[in-house]
């Protein structure tokens, strides 16, 4: 170890003094996968830029974080060694896988019809659609949306455009 810039002791907690002409990958310092840390070796021992991301490291106090980490080889016996924190990038990704996986438990078994569309092509669609339609979702799917939404629609809402009356009970 050479040195690195303010980010790298701020995300590690370690100083300077404590590093100084260490050899971190060897020591295994971020207690990383024997998985990983062989893979990284072979690819140096190659010449080749190590790129991992996700990777749970330990720092000084013990903390555990993710962080991505880019490893190659300089001139001479030296390396390069770029580790970003992405701890908060990746609790937020899970969350998000989370509340994907959650609101897709309610569309799936809601009463509501729920299409999603892009460009003009559905990507989704409730299975409830069976029950309001009579069509089935691969059915639905095999034309465009757009082009049949008149024969889709059960009402059609008064537009001062076309002068449509509804055919929604007057109840709804």
């Amino acid at each position: 170890f050479k040195d690195a810039n303010e980010s790298f002791y701020k995300i590690t907690g370690y100083q300077k003094k404590e590093l100084l002409n260490r050899n971190l990958l060897q020591e295994n310092f971020f207690h990383l996968s024997q998985e990983v840390m062989i893979d990284m070796a072979k690819n140096l021992q190659e010449d080749k830029e190590a790129y991992y991301e996700n990777i749970q490291i330990v720092i000084k106090d013990g903390t555990e974080k993710i962080a991505s980490i880019k490893a190659k080889n300089l001139e001479g016996n030296n390396r390069a060694l770029i580790i970003q924190d992405v701890t908060k990038a990746y609790s937020l990704q899970k969350d998000l896988k989370k509340s994907k996986k959650h609101f897709k438990e309610i569309t799936e078994h809601s009463t509501d019809v729920i299409i999603t569309f892009c460009n003009h092509k559905m990507t989704y669609i409730t299975p409830s659609i069976g029950f309001l339609t009579n069509f089935k979702e691969s059915e639905f799917k095999e034309y465009d949306f757009f082009d049949h939404l008149h024969d889709c629609l059960l009402y059609t809402s008064p537009s001062p455009r076309d002068g449509l009356l509804s055919r929604m009970p007057s109840s709804a």
